[in-house]
């Protein structure tokens, strides 16, 4: 049990409940101005430290008496980024929580990997929006990226990679969570906005992904962005960066595919097109083969996707907030990611990159948009509670009991 007798002046922990409002089911499908549906507030929360565990007490309340989802991260730098996930944990989180008094959670923050005396560790729990949350924007379905960091490149010994283009291996940070298309952006979507289908030969139709596309065909003056925009002021639509695609293409993974490292490619069939499963040869409808743990179809393979920046060919130097890395001039090559259906199951790695000219088209590139968190809005309820965990030597001894 907790003891009274250690040094707390080491071992602060502060718990900040931020509950965020997520919009409700019935967005409409400009969403922009709409004000929320359910606005939720969280109060009298209590603090009860437990050996390498901390349980915590709040009281829900959502202004139409429906459950909303709670999720929780942690920060280790006193509030200011929140980096991990509280994920090993039992009772009222990660999940569906209706409202009430005396809704309960026990977090082992010892497996979670706050394992040393930190000075101050502040919780962050968000109700209402969760990963693969989806929302339309002017009929673009989204899903909902959340804040949060990871580690972004190539993995140590990682099959078939290579040190060209993919190290070194770093830490990005993204302070705050985007939304990004649920698809690849569709030859119908390109066509309401274009007024022209570019695609041929490769796989046409409605719901195929558009290709025949270059980088300054979508973010160049009258191109896609642009003119969506236009049509659809205040989402302000966009390319990926880099780091964002990777990011939201891993959904927490840290393995060679979204589904697993897969070595003898048994399970890439199931997941994404590619050379080796395609026959007639060609892009295919979007959103046939399973999603990424976020929701997200085809961020491997069908069409490469088209990125925000341009190319470097070292992460050496590469932003780590999850920005774009643009030169000033801009550099001769824009990014592409995910590999498409002419690769092999080998070009489908998260960590895989390609470039060309941001004038070049090709029968196998596509993109889909992200839209900044901004472009939702939300009530939050903040309550705060302040609890004691014990410093390091005393909880690496303690018995590690499972939540």
């Amino acid at each position: 049990m907790f003891d009274s007798s250690l040094n707390l002046d080491t071992s602060v922990v502060m718990l900040m409940f931020l509950v965020v409002c997520g919009i409700g089911s019935a967005f409409g499908q400009e969403g922009e101005g709409e004000e929320p549906e359910q606005t939720v507030t969280v109060s009298n929360v209590k603090t009860e430290p437990q050996e390498t565990c901390l349980k915590v007490t709040y009281d829900l309340a959502t202004s139409d008496d429906e459950p909303v989802y709670i999720s929780g991260r942690f920060s280790t730098d006193g509030g200011e980024t929140y980096t991990g996930y509280i994920n090993t944990v039992t009772g009222d989180v990660n999940k569906d929580v209706a409202p009430g008094t005396g809704c309960c959670f026990v977090w082992n923050f010892a497996k979670d990997g706050v394992t040393s005396a930190i000075e101050q560790v502040c919780v962050e729990v968000q109700g209402g929006m969760h990963p693969g949350m989806e929302r339309e924007f002017g009929g673009i379905i989204c899903c909902w990226i959340p804040a949060g960091s990871f580690k972004m490149g190539r993995y140590p010994g990682e099959q078939e990679s290579t040190s060209m283009g993919e190290e070194p291996l770093h830490e990005v940070t993204f302070a705050e969570g985007f939304w990004i298309s649920k698809y690849e952006i569709t030859q119908g979507q390109w066509q309401a906005v274009m007024g022209n289908n570019p695609a041929s030969m490769h796989g046409v139709g409605d719901n195929y992904p558009v290709y025949n596309i270059s980088w300054a065909d979508i973010r160049g003056t009258n191109g896609f962005l642009e003119k969506f925009n236009a049509a659809h002021p205040g989402h302000g639509i966009r390319l990926p960066s880099e780091a964002e695609w990777e990011y939201a293409c891993r959904a927490g993974t840290t393995t060679r595919f979204y589904w697993g490292d897969d070595p003898d490619y048994t399970v890439c069939n199931d997941y994404a097109w590619s050379l080796q499963n395609n026959t007639p040869g060609g892009a295919k409808e979007t959103g046939l083969k399973l999603p990424n743990a976020w929701g997200l179809h085809d961020m491997s393979g069908n069409v490469w996707e088209w990125c925000e920046d341009d190319w470097h060919g070292s992460y050496r130097g590469a932003p780590d907030d999850g920005s774009a890395w643009v030169d000033s001039p801009r550099s001769s090559y824009r990014v592409l990611r995910g590999a498409s259906w002419f690769d092999g199951f080998w070009d489908l790695r998260l960590a895989k990159r390609f470039f060309i000219y941001p004038e070049g088209r090709g029968f196998s590139n596509g993109f889909r948009v992200v839209v900044p968190a901004s472009s939702c809005k939300s009530t939050p309820g903040v309550m705060m509670a302040v609890a004691w965990m014990p410093p390091q030597k005393d909880f690496l001894i303690a018995p590690q009991r499972r939540p």
